[in-house]
């Protein structure tokens, strides 16, 4: 049985820095190369995975990109037996008016 520590877990983290939506596509892709190579992985995490798409692309574009790249990435997850989680930066502006009373 292995102890765990700070340590013992952070070494075996992989972890990739994604710049641009071209990329995320790009990660996508080689994911099952980088899978076959490390097939202890059992876990990806997408952190704000619509981040690179926001200002790049049009909504139908955008929406049609996300959604190839999500069912390419189930197909992933169940051939290679592994779980895939997203998130999605959200960001509110609050508008210090609408903290007024009426």
């Amino acid at each position: 049985i292995h102890r765990l520590n700070a340590d013992t877990m952070l070494d075996r983290i992989i972890y990739y820095r994604i710049h641009d939506f071209v990329e995320q596509i790009a990660f996508v892709h080689m994911l099952p190369t980088i899978l076959a190579a490390n097939q202890s992985i059992r876990l990806v995490i997408f952190d704000s995975v619509a981040f690179h798409f926001r200002n790049n692309e049009s909504f139908p574009d955008r929406l049609r990109i996300l959604n190839s790249m999500t069912q390419d990435l189930l197909k992933i997850a169940a051939d290679h037996r592994l779980a895939v989680v997203f998130t999605n930066h959200v960001t509110k502006k609050i508008d210090d008016s609408s903290m007024k009373n009426s």
